[in-house]
């Protein structure tokens, strides 16, 4: 995550630092890239609606979508290898746990 351009934005780039693609652009911060063991997603932590949600997108940048709906906080993506499910924390139950 970079806060570059003002806002926390998610980032790529290859390992020697060149090729810097900004892959995020919302209204509010992104933060805490996570990609799938494949490679080809990217599950991440957003304020754009007012409280941290998580959203998936490709690795590109395109096709984000929403994947929690509650309005607790829900943070620190992290997929399980070789499958297409996601670990996360959230608040919901007013007690910090893993999901």
């Amino acid at each position: 995550m970079s806060h570059r351009d003002g806002n926390g934005e998610i980032y790529a780039m290859n390992v020697d630092g060149a090729g810097q693609s900004n892959l995020t652009n919302g209204v509010g911060a992104d933060s805490g890239p996570a990609w799938s063991p494949e490679g080809d997603l990217i599950a991440f932590t957003s304020y754009r609606c007012g409280f941290w949600v998580m959203r998936l997108m490709n690795d590109d940048g395109s096709g984000v979508y929403r994947i929690t709906v509650n309005e607790d906080v829900n943070d620190s993506p992290s997929w399980k290898a070789g499958s297409f499910q996601i670990a996360f924390q959230s608040d919901r139950n007013s007690n910090l746990e893993v999901y």
